[in-house]
C-alpha cells in the first residue's frame, strides 16, 4: 500500500472495510471523553465522520466521561451534531452498602488482613459509596496494615493520604457544576456542620435555604455528589464539605480588598434595606465566589435564612 503523508476519512474506509471482510469487530474505548470535546480542533466534520465508520462499518464507540455527552460540547455546531444521538447514556451510580462490603471481603480474602469495624466505618465516611473512592481508601487502608502500623496510626495515615487523593478530584467536580449545583454543594456543605457528626440533612432543610434545590440534588445525587440514606442525604465524602467551605471563606487580603470589588462591579449601592445583610457576609466570602451568593440570595423565599445560615459558619472561619 502506497504511503500517503495524510489519512483521510477515505482510507479510514478503506481500512475499517478490511477490517470487516475478516469478520472482526472494533471496540473504540475513550476515558475522559470530555478532552476531545472541550478541543476546538475537534469541530463537526471529525464527528461526522467517526459517525459514518460507526453507521458503515463493525465499529463501536465506548467513551466515559463526568458529565453527559450533550453537555461536554465546545459549539452549538459540535451539540447539534447527529453524532450524539447514536449513543445510549448509562450512569454508573454509587455501590450500595452491601456491594463496598463485599469488594472489600473478596479483595481481603486470603491476605491475612481484617479491617476493623472501626476502620470500615471510617472509610465509609471518607469515601462515601464511590467506587473510584472506596477502592483507593481501601487501598490506603491496606498498605498500613501491611507496614504493622498501629490501628491510631492507621486512621491518621488513611485520613491524610485519603484527603491528599481526593482533593483534585473534588476541584474537577467542583468545578464541572453550574451555578446552581454549587449553591446546592455549598448549601449542603452549611448544613452538614450544624449536623455535626452525622452530617445528614433533609431535603426540606436545603429547600429552607435555597428553594429551587429538588431538581439540584437529583442531578448532583446522578452525578454521585450527593448521597441518599433513606429520606435524607450527605455530601460525597466527608472531605468534601470543609473543601468547599474553605474556598468560599475570603483570605484577609481579599477582605480588605473588599471595598474595590464593589465599586469595580458597580454595587456599592445596590446592598439595601433587606438585602443590606449581605455587607456584613460578603466580605468574607472570596472574590471567586461572591457573584454566586449574590445569585444565590435572589431567591426571597429563602434570603434571610441563607443569610443567617452562612453568617453563623463564616463567623466560626474566621
Amino acid at each position: 500500500m502506497e504511503r500517503c503523508e495524510r489519512l483521510t476519512t477515505f482510507d479510514l474506509d478503506e481500512l475499517f472495510q478490511q477490517v470487516d471482510d475478516t469478520g472482526l469487530h472494533v471496540v473504540l474505548l475513550l476515558d475522559e471523553f470530555e478532552r476531545v470535546t472541550e478541543n476546538k480542533n475537534f469541530g463537526p466534520d471529525f464527528y461526522y465522520g467517526l459517525r459514518s465508520l460507526m453507521i458503515r462499518h463493525k465499529v463501536a464507540l465506548v467513551t466515559s466521561s463526568r458529565l453527559e455527552l450533550i453537555e461536554l460540547c465546545h459549539s452549538e455546531a459540535v451539540k447539534s451534531s447527529p453524532f450524539f444521538n447514536i449513543f445510549a447514556n448509562v450512569n454508573l451510580r454509587l455501590f450500595s452498602d452491601a456491594d463496598w462490603q463485599l469488594m472489600v471481603s473478596r479483595s481481603l480474602a486470603g491476605t491475612g488482613v481484617q479491617f476493623t469495624g472501626q476502620e470500615m466505618e471510617q472509610v465509609r465516611d471518607l469515601a462515601g459509596l464511590h467506587p473510584y473512592f472506596l477502592q483507593a481508601a481501601c487501598c490506603m487502608l491496606y498498605e498500613s496494615h501491611r507496614q504493622g502500623l498501629s490501628e491510631a496510626a492507621r486512621q491518621e495515615s488513611l485520613t491524610e493520604a485519603f484527603r491528599s487523593q481526593a482533593i483534585p478530584h473534588i476541584m474537577s467536580y467542583w468545578d464541572s457544576s453550574g451555578d446552581n449545583e454549587k449553591i446546592v454543594l455549598t448549601a449542603a456543605a452549611l448544613l452538614e456542620q450544624t449536623a455535626a457528626r452525622t452530617r445528614e440533612f433533609s431535603l426540606p432543610d436545603l429547600q429552607k435555604v435555597f428553594a429551587r434545590s429538588e431538581p439540584w440534588v437529583e442531578r448532583l445525587s446522578k452525578r454521585g455528589l450527593m448521597m441518599a440514606r433513606g429520606d435524607r442525604y450527605c455530601l460525597l465524602s466527608s472531605v468534601f464539605g470543609p473543601w468547599i467551605l474553605r474556598q468560599i471563606a475570603a483570605e484577609l487580603s481579599e477582605e480588605k480588598s473588599y471595598q474595590e470589588w464593589l465599586a469595580h462591579n458597580g454595587l456599592a449601592e445596590r446592598f439595601t434595606g433587606k438585602h443590606a445583610a449581605l455587607r456584613d457576609i460578603l466580605p468574607k466570602v472570596g472574590t471567586r465566589y461572591r457573584q454566586l451568593i449574590i445569585t444565590w440570595a435572589s431567591d426571597p423565599q429563602t434570603f434571610s435564612a441563607m443569610v443567617g445560615l452562612l453568617r453563623d459558619i463564616l463567623s466560626l472561619a474566621h
